[in-house]
C-alpha cells in the first residue's frame, strides 16, 4: 500500500522526557527516605510513616498524570484499530470466501487426480502383463524356429513384444496427474474444534485442559485454619503506611 488509510497526520513527539521539577521532587522525596535507615522508636516509625504517605502520593499522582497523558493515545489508537478493521472488513469476507471456492475446487481437484493416477495404473498393470506375455511368446517363437516359416513367425511375434515394450515406456514416461494449484497456492487440512463437553473432555483426556487456581477465590474464602487438599496456607505480617 502506497499511502495511508486516513487523510489526517499524526504527530508526536520524537522523544518523551520527565520534567526537571518533577526529578527535583522524585529525589527529594528518595532522599528523605533513605535517611531514615532504621525504626527504633515511636519517633522514628512516625517519620517513616509520613515519608511513606508521600511516596504513595507522589506514585499516585505520577500515576494519574500518566494515566491523563495516554489516555488520547489510547482512545485514537482503540480508534485506528476499529477503523482499519471495518476498512478491511469487506477484503477479510471476499478471501474467506475466495479460499473456501479454492479449497472445494482444490478438493475435487484431487479427486480428479486419484482417478488419473488410478487409470495410470490399471493401464501400466494391464500393459505391463501384455508385455510380459508377448517376451515370453517372442522367446518361445524364437526357440522353435526350424524353418523359414517359423522364422517369419518369430519375428511376427518379436515386433509385437517390441510394441508392448514401448507402450510400456510409453505409460511410465507420461506426465504424473498433479493438482491444477495457482503459484503460491497450497492445500492442507486444518484442524478445527468445538468443545461440547468439557466435564468429559476432562474425564477422558485431561491433558486437554488447563486448570489454573482461582486466586480471587482463595483470598477471599480460605483460611490457614481450615485447611483445603493441595493449598498451602499461612498467615504473614504485613505493615503499610496509609495516606489518611
Amino acid at each position: 500500500m502506497s499511502s495511508s488509510i486516513i487523510s489526517e497526520t499524526i504527530a508526536l513527539p520524537p522523544v518523551f522526557s520527565i520534567t526537571h521539577e518533577a526529578l527535583m521532587e522524585r529525589d527529594e522525596i528518595a532522599l528523605r527516605s533513605a535517611g531514615i535507615t532504621a525504626i527504633t522508636d515511636a519517633a522514628q516509625n512516625s517519620a517513616a510513616r509520613e515519608v511513606a504517605v508521600e511516596i504513595r502520593r507522589y506514585v499516585k499522582a505520577v500515576e494519574a498524570n500518566r494515566t491523563s497523558l495516554t489516555k488520547p493515545l489510547l482512545d485514537a489508537q482503540k480508534t485506528m484499530k476499529g477503523l482499519a478493521d471495518q476498512h478491511v472488513a469487506p477484503l477479510g469476507q471476499e478471501l474467506v470466501r475466495l479460499e473456501s471456492l479454492a479449497a472445494d475446487f482444490l478438493v475435487a481437484d484431487q479427486r480428479r487426480v486419484a482417478r488419473e493416477e488410478a487409470a495410470r495404473q490399471e493401464a501400466y498393470q494391464k500393459a505391463e502383463t501384455e508385455r510380459r506375455a508377448a517376451e515370453q511368446a517372442a522367446l518361445a517363437a524364437a526357440a522353435a524356429i526350424i524353418t523359414e516359416s517359423q522364422l517369419d513367425a518369430a519375428l511376427k511375434v518379436e515386433q509385437v513384444a517390441i510394441a508392448a515394450e514401448a507402450t510400456v515406456q510409453q505409460i511410465i514416461q507420461a506426465p504424473v496427474p498433479r493438482l491444477d494449484k495457482a503459484s503460491g497456492q497450497s492445500l492442507k487440512k486444518v484442524l478445527r474444534y468445538e468443545v461440547t463437553d468439557i466435564r468429559a473432555l476432562a474425564a477422558a483426556r485431561p491433558d486437554l485442559v488447563r486448570i489454573e487456581p482461582n486466586c480471587a477465590g482463595i483470598q477471599a474464602t480460605c483460611i490457614p485454619e481450615m485447611p483445603v487438599p493441595g493449598l498451602k496456607l499461612w498467615w504473614e505480617m504485613k505493615a503499610t503506611f496509609s495516606s489518611r
